[in-house]
């Protein structure tokens, strides 16, 4: 994947296929498969790339957000209140642009929080994801 990488000034259509998606794309599959720290490292680098291009898409940087939040759940050491706090983010994120993927990855990352429930910021989370989500789901849509 990092060997294809395409850069090139902004174009219409689809997004290239460039080191912010490779970083991305690298930090949803390494969390999927357990790998915290790999994870955090590719979720934390395509974050910064996006700030740096003042967030990019809405859906990648949600998509991002929420990685990082996997990654640090899945991590030897977890993180469960500063993974609450990016998935906070990651709320406010599709609280300004709804999105779909964004929103059921963070429905599935509430699972993942499970261990950890008793937690403040970990039920803030939870709650604003229950009392929010179903509303957000109706307007992506539309």
């Amino acid at each position: 994947m990092a060997n294809s990488l395409f850069d090139s000034a902004p174009m219409f259509g689809e997004p290239p296929f460039d080191a912010e998606a490779v970083a991305g794309f690298t930090a949803v599959v390494a969390g999927r498969l357990g790998d915290g720290e790999r994870a955090e490292t590719h979720a934390r680098q395509s974050i910064a790339i996006l700030d740096a291009h003042g967030g990019g898409y809405p859906e990648d940087y949600g998509n991002t957000l929420v990685a990082l939040s996997v990654a640090l759940l899945a991590r030897p050491r977890p993180e469960p209140e500063e993974a609450a706090a990016v998935a906070m983010r990651a709320l406010d994120v599709v609280a300004a642009f709804p999105t779909r993927t964004v929103v059921q990855r963070a429905r599935d990352l509430s699972g993942l929080f499970t261990d950890h429930r008793g937690l403040p910021p970990v039920a803030d989370f939870r709650e604003r994801l229950a009392a929010e989500a179903p509303r957000l789901m109706l307007t992506v849509g539309v």
